[in-house]
Order: structure tokens, then sequence, then C-alpha cells
């Protein structure tokens, strides 16, 4: 019997040890997997630079900042290939306009501006307003973008555009979806008008917007600069009132924002996911060149908004597609595992049966 005991047990380990190899090959293979990613997205990059002209007005800044009087100017970016294989890179000529958390972005290429009459960077582009270019590794390449002097030369303000790249560095498939990695840079363009005295105007809609944005909630409120020159240095100060017993929920601090030129957009205030109800918001805004102003605004969150939040945070905001592979192995793995320990016991035991019904029955033959 102790014979067929220490037989069992060698059966279980060695099933044991099985497991943890395939557990361990798993892990390892897919591991592997993600050091191979990484290698591939790092063997292609790049970087871009602009060649400033003699008519540069700020030598201080790497950015374009220039006075159109008449006539056209160059825009030369170089475009420097500094990975290990060829890339293809994207160049747009694009406005300048605010993204929703107040930063100023060139990834549009048909931007609106407000008011529509506002002479646009992008009208102001000679040719084509989108360029490629594909460089071997370590290789050199200038783009060129041409822009001609606005009518009204004597305006007031900037006219702020950009140069917006962008090149695709890797590729990876995950199930049936084809995930692409792309790298993108920025680099401003800023025409400067005859006179420069201009303050930006903040203007902010009758109301606030409760959304769910990338699992969490936000508060969003139309926005609007109608002037030709940016808000720099923007500071936010949010407080949240519970309207039902004028409770402070909330009070939150933002600094470094950014609003372009005669943009119109609409502001997301990042907030704690609230319960229904009613709410009042004390929003106050200042900055470098933006004169202090305080707005309140009510606003209502329904049972339907509060659940989808609330719902949002259950989900799990990236799933690791490698460890669901290796669980789903090892639950398998486990099944099979169970089933052949069942089936060995279960023989083990008819067996043992089997023997002492035929002991008894010598026995009894004996007699």
């Amino acid at each position: 019997m102790m014979q067929r005991r220490d037989k069992f047990a060698s059966r279980c380990s060695f099933l044991l040890l099985v497991f943890g190899l395939l557990a361990l090959f798993t892990v390892s293979q897919t591991q592997a997997a993600g050091a191979n990613d990484a290698s591939v997205s790092s063997q292609r990059s790049y970087a871009i630079r602009a060649l400033l002209p003699n008519t540069q007005i700020d030598p201080q800044v790497t950015y374009w900042v220039l006075q159109l009087k008449n006539g056209q100017q160059e825009l030369n970016t170089q475009v420097i290939n500094t990975g290990k294989k060829p890339i293809t890179v994207t160049l747009q000529a694009n406005d300048g306009i605010t993204a929703t958390n107040a930063k100023i972005v060139y990834d549009k290429p048909r931007a609106t501006l407000y008011p529509k009459s506002t002479v646009s960077f992008s009208s102001l582009v000679v040719g084509p307003r989108e360029k490629k270019v594909t460089l071997e590794p370590g290789k050199v390449k200038t783009v060129s973008f041409t822009i001609k002097a606005p009518q009204a030369t004597g305006f007031s303000g900037i006219i702020l555009g950009g140069i917006r790249s962008v090149a695709q560095v890797d590729s990876s498939e995950k199930g049936n979806l084809m995930l692409h990695q792309q790298v993108q840079y920025y680099i401003s363009v800023v025409l400067q008008g005859k006179d420069m005295n201009v303050s930006p105007r903040l203007q902010f809609g009758q109301h606030v917007t409760p959304r769910v944005n990338a699992g969490r909630m936000v508060l969003s409120i139309p926005t609007t600069n109608d002037k030709m020159i940016n808000a720099s240095q923007v500071i936010t100060k949010v407080m949240l009132v519970n309207k039902a017993n004028n409770k402070v929920l909330e009070k939150t601090t933002q600094t470094g924002l950014s609003i372009a030129p005669n943009s119109q957009f609409n502001w997301a205030f990042p907030v704690k996911k609230l319960a229904s109800g009613n709410y009042r918001m004390h929003l106050t805004v200042s900055g470098r060149n933006v004169k202090s102003q305080t707005i309140t605004r009510d606003f209502s969150i329904s049972q339907v908004q509060a659940r989808t939040a609330a719902a949002y945070g259950q989900r799990p905001t990236q799933l690791n597609m490698g460890m669901i592979i290796v669980l789903a192995i090892l639950i398998v793995l486990l099944l099979i595992g169970t089933w052949v320990l069942i089936y060995f016991f279960a023989v083990d035991t008819g067996r043992n049966k089997r023997l002492a019904w035929e002991d008894k029955r010598r026995q009894k033959q004996k007699r």
C-alpha cells in the first residue's frame, strides 16, 4: 500500500513539475516578445529642427518669430533620421488651436478660427501644406514651406501656426487589431503684427456639460478667445459646491496652461466622480497677460451620467494581453492536470478494490 501511495505522490510531483516548467516557458515567451517589440520600436526614430532665417526677430528661441511686411518667406525644417531603419516623415503647415486641456496644438489640417473672418496661418501657405520625406538611417533632409505676407500688414497681435511632423515608428498586431505607434513633433510659427499691445479676451458659455473622458469625469464649458493674441501661463482654480447643502466638495488648481489666438474650444476641467444631483462651479482664470475673472455656473448630474462614470471606474484602463494569455494557458493546464490526477486516483482506487476483492476470494477458497 505504501508503495502505491509513493507511486501516486511521484505522479503528482511530476505533473506539478511539468506545469511549473510550462508556466515558466509561457511567461518567458511573453516577456521575450515584449522585449523584441521594444527593440523594434527603438530602431526607427527621428528629430526635427527649425532653420531660422536672417529675418528672425527673436534669436533666443528655437521656433520662428517673424514679421512679414511684403513678399514671401521660406520656412525650412531639417529632418534627421536618428534610427537604424529607413523612416518616412509627414510634415504639415497647420493653424495653432487650443485643445480641450488648454494647450496649444497644431494637429488639425482643417481648423476653424474664431471669428471666421480672421486671417489664418494656413491661408498664407503657398503651395501644398503637407509634404512627405523618406530618409535612410543617419541621413538629413530639409523640407521647405513658403508663406506669404498677409494683405493687412498693419494688423495687431499675432497669427499663429506651426509645422507638425509625424512618423510611424512601430507596428504590432494584437488579435484582430493592428496597432501603429507614432511620434509627432511641433514647431511654432509666430507672425507678429505691427502693434503687439493686445490682450486676450476670454468668454465663457452659459452651460456646463458633465462628460466622462478616458474614464474620468470632466466639466466641459465653451470658451472663446476672439483676440489675435495667445493667453500664456494661465492659472485656473475650480471650486465645486453641492447646492443641496452648500458644501464645498472639491478645490483644484491648474497652472502652465495656454490658449491660442482666435480660438474657440470646449474647455474640459477634470473633477472627481459626482453622484446625481445639482451643483455649482466657481471658475477663476488668470494669467501672465490675462486679467483675473471669476464665473459661476450651475449644472446637474443625471443618474445615467453618474452610473456611466461609476462603470468606467470598474473597467481596467489597459489590458495586458500577455498576462491574459498566460493565465488562460495556466487555467487550461490546471484543468488538464486535475483531470489526469482524478483519472489516476480512480484507476488506483479501482485497482486497490479489485486486489482486495481477490484477496478475500483466495482466503475463502483456502477455507
